[in-house]
């Protein structure tokens, strides 16, 4: 008997010294899943994420055949945003990640990857996601983030 791989949520950004790189719209958010993942599916939703009204997307996508995952992008200020993936294992992270960073984010933009866990418990260990390769540098960069958070947190 296989154990389950533990998942988790990942939120993805793009660096804080450059927030705006991205330029996240929740119009194009919503089309980019459908462009190459056909049975995705959005809606957009106003109200708190925080200290202020901001605006966000919910989103569910068939990443892999059989494997769905849900996700919220939040836009708190004009031109910026993240993107919440729950919960979802380390190479199903890095699956989202590659085609996030393939198919919407505007390069050479980059995308920083970190685990809720991290940020709930003053963790600092944001890892940037590989500009270019297979998705097993992905995971490795993934499973190596979650490893480290771990270890800090004695688990």
């Amino acid at each position: 008997m296989s154990e389950e791989p533990l998942r988790y949520d990942f939120i993805f950004t793009p660096p804080e010294e450059d927030a705006a790189s991205w330029n996240p719209t929740h119009s194009g958010f919503g089309q980019a899943p459908s462009q190459s993942l056909p049975d995705s599916s959005a809606s957009q939703e106003e109200g708190a994420l925080g200290p202020r009204e901001a605006q966000s997307m919910s989103f569910e996508i068939e990443l892999m055949p059989g494997e769905w995952l849900e996700g919220i992008v939040s836009t708190p200020f004009p031109r910026t945003g993240s993107v919440l993936l729950r919960p979802a294992t380390p190479l199903h992270g890095a699956g989202f990640a590659k085609w996030l960073r393939d198919a919407y984010v505007p390069r050479p933009a980059r995308i920083e990857a970190v685990v809720s866990l991290a940020l709930e418990n003053g963790v600092d260990n944001v890892r940037s996601i590989p500009p270019a390769g297979d998705l097993g540098a992905i995971v490795e960069v993934l499973r190596e983030h979650v490893a480290v958070v771990e270890q800090q947190l004695g688990g």
